[in-house]
Parts: C-alpha cells; sequence; structure tokens
C-alpha cells in the first residue's frame, strides 16, 4: 500500500508543479532555444525540476532513510542541480563531466554502493580491487547514455515510465522496499511529466531532469536485484545492460562516430540513433512509439532473463 501511495502522491505533485513550471519557468531563464541540433521549432520552458521533486515528493515519505539511500540522495540532486545550472547558464562539456564524476562518488565511497560481484554466463565473477571503478563507470556511463536518448519530445520520459515499471516488478518480489518505492515514485512522476512532454512538447525535461534519470537509473537498475538497498553482490548484470540497452548502444555509437570523425566525444551533434530515424523520414510520432516498442521489448528479455534463467 505504501509504494502505491508514493506512486500517486508523485503523480499529483508532478502535475501540480509541472503547470508552475510552464509559468516559472521562463521567468527563470529556464528555457530551451532551438538550434542546428534540436527538432523543436519554439523557446520551450525546462521543467524537469517537476518531475525530480515529484517523484521525490512520494519516495521519502514512505522510504526506510539509511546511509545508503542518503548517499545515493546526494549524488542524485547534486547532478539535477548541475544540470539545472547547465540548462540556465550552459557549462561546457568537460566542466559537466568533472562534475558528475565528483558526484558519482557519493554513492561510491560515502555510500558504500559498489558492486562487488557479478553473476555472467554462469560464472559468478568477484571484482575485487577493480569493483569501485566498475561501480563508478557504470553509474557515470548510464547517467550520460540517458542524457544523450533526450533528444525527442516524450522519449526519455516514456522510457522511464517502461523501465520504472520493469524495475518495480523486479524489486517486490525481491523484497527491496527502498527500490520498489523508488520504482513506483519515478513511474507515477514520468506517467504525469509525459502529459506535458509528449509532442509537441509544452516542458521539456533539460539537462537536470535527464540527469537525475539517468543516475537513478544506473543504480536502480543494479539495487533493484537484491534484498535491500546496500552493497551489491552476485548480481546477475545481464539483466541491467539489457534493461538500459538502446542509451548503452546509443552512447557507444555516439564515441565511435565523433572519434573516427576527429571530433571530441564530448561534443554534442544531431547524428544519435533516433535522429537518424527521424532523417530517413519515420515521422516524429512513428519514431518515438517504435523506440518505446524497443524499450519495452528489452525490458520483457530482462525480466525472462531474472526470472527464467
Amino acid at each position: 500500500m505504501p509504494a502505491l501511495v508514493a506512486l500517486i502522491i508523485s503523480a499529483v505533485v508532478t502535475c501540480l508543479l509541472a503547470w508552475g513550471m510552464l509559468r516559472w519557468a521562463p521567468r527563470l531563464g529556464l528555457t530551451d532555444l532551438p538550434n542546428e541540433r534540436k527538432p523543436h521549432e519554439r523557446e520551450t520552458p525546462i521543467g524537469g525540476l517537476a518531475l525530480i521533486l515529484g517523484s521525490l515528493a512520494g519516495f521519502l515519505l514512505f522510504a526506510p532513510l539509511s546511509l545508503e539511500l542518503l548517499s545515493w540522495l546526494a549524488g542524485a540532486l547534486g547532478v539535477a542541480l548541475l544540470g539545472l545550472i547547465d540548462d540556465r547558464w550552459e557549462l561546457n562539456a568537460p566542466i559537466k563531466l568533472l562534475g558528475q564524476a565528483l558526484l558519482t562518488l557519493f554513492p561510491v565511497l560515502g555510500g558504500g554502493l559498489i558492486i562487488y560481484s557479478i553473476h555472467l554466463l554462469g560464472m559468478t565473477i568477484h571484482l575485487g580491487v577493480l569493483a569501485g571503478p566498475f561501480t563508478f563507470i557504470w553509474l557515470l556511463g548510464i547517467t550520460n547514455a540517458f542524457n544523450l536518448i533526450d533528444g525527442l519530445d516524450g522519449l526519455a520520459a516514456g522510457a522511464v515510465v517502461i523501465l520504472a515499471a520493469s524495475l518495480a516488478l523486479l524489486s517486490g518480489p525481491a523484497g527491496n522496499e527502498a527500490a520498489l518505492l523508488l520504482s513506483l515514485a519515478l513511474l507515477g512522476a514520468s506517467l504525469t511529466f509525459l502529459f506535458f512532454n509528449t509532442h509537441p512538447a509544452r516542458l521539456f525535461l533539460g539537462d537536470g531532469g535527464s540527469y537525475y534519470l539517468g543516475f537513478t537509473l544506473a543504480l536502480l537498475t543494479v539495487a533493484a536485484l537484491q534484498a535491500k538497498w546496500g552493497p551489491m553482490e552476485d548480481i546477475p548484470f545481464l539483466v541491467p545492460v539489457v534493461l538500459m540497452g538502446y542509451p548503452i548502444v546509443d552512447m557507444l555509437w555516439a564515441i565511435v562516430r565523433r572519434a573516427h570523425a576527429g571530433r571530441s566525444i564530448l561534443k554534442a551533434d544531431r547524428e544519435h540513433l533516433h535522429h537518424q530515424w527521424l532523417k530517413r523520414g519515420w515521422g516524429y510520432r512513428r519514431t518515438v512509439w517504435m523506440l518505446y516498442g524497443l524499450f519495452t521489448a528489452l525490458a520483457a528479455l530482462g525480466l525472462l532473463l531474472h526470472f527464467l534463467f
């Protein structure tokens, strides 16, 4: 029951704050202007703060707070603030990456949220001294991978709806109360935000919203697979990799593409996979719904891998 109430509270609070951000965001200078990298045609308010605060409202009301959870919260709010600053003043890419790296240390060093061993292809791999760096790279990589897919109206928010529902199905049977609460809080907040973010979007997530979601999903996709929120042992790592398969592939493709062209891998472009499908004439809604289908298929595969194998 608390998890269901958390979902409802997150949905309602996000809705109220999103309506407010339609008016407040332009006054705060939080708007996204069209340019050669972005497919939208008009200045659009950035309202990711509504989703962030909405999801936390439902979650924190019932969450069993601990050092591990507080360390996630510190990192998540930190990357969200970094993103909001970038939304307002446009930080350069190296500064953003450095800031993300420092903030990722909160859960890894401060809260001990480290992946110590993974289960892969029937083998348990103990990471030893590589456990900390492995966890750090996973968190930092997924945070940025998720940010990169936030290029079409409704794509990232809709992906969170699918992923959060899947994570609730994983964390419930595992008995992980904190992960279940957070999954359903994200589900409620993202469902409501999607109403404002569907094409043509009235609100954008912005970097603040997408960093927060990416950072949270990076940890949640792993933590939801065990009975408590804490140090992570014998994680069936293929499951989170499959769940986050599209963002991972898109990010790796972006790195290879930019490096091959002799450009900085941090320099943004309009050549992501979803942009390529748009250029081929798929249309906005068709592209987004096709990707929803892909996320759903990957989520179903991840659930099958976890429960059947």
